[in-house]
């Protein structure tokens, strides 16, 4: 089945809560600060529920999310683990994080100032689907913006 307009941002979005979700898991084993390994459970239950949101919008549209392939994850497993062999400070922890909600920021900001959705006059109905996968896509950028902003005051 070819992906609506609102399937592609909502897969974005999905993908990128996951990747987020999945850094997390592999950063807390690291984490010694409790104030900062608090913030970063919120963060991946945050991430969670935004993957939710777009899984449960793109059934809605007929379509399932594709999750991370078994590539992706190890790129991202061995990132973590290569960035955290030598410094495990949680500044330097914070500062990987900002980087990963960094990334996100910019690829769903691209994804969305690309996304064009249908004309409302050819299809009222998908009106909805459209609003919703653009409210979806900004919670998520404004979630990251907050995430950075949560984090800076762990740099050092």
């Amino acid at each position: 089945m070819e992906l609506t307009n609102e399937s592609a941002l909502l897969q974005e979005v999905y993908q990128g809560a996951a990747m987020g979700a999945d850094a997390i898991r592999y950063l807390l084993p690291k984490v010694d600060n409790p104030r900062f390994r608090s913030d970063l459970q919120t963060q991946q239950k945050q991430y969670k529920q935004t993957a939710a949101n777009a899984e449960k919008q793109m059934k809605a549209l007929g379509d399932c999310p594709k999750d991370l392939g078994s590539g992706q994850q190890s790129m991202l497993w061995a990132c973590v683990q290569g960035k955290t062999l030598c410094n495990k400070e949680t500044s330097h922890l914070a500062e990987l994080m900002i980087q990963g909600s960094s990334m996100g920021i910019v690829n769903l900001t691209k994804v969305l100032n690309s996304y064009t959705p249908a004309d409302p006059l050819d299809d009222p109905a998908g009106q909805q689907a459209q609003q919703q996968a653009r409210e979806l896509a900004q919670t998520a950028i404004q979630a990251e913006e907050d995430n950075i902003n949560r984090l800076k005051t762990y740099l050092q």
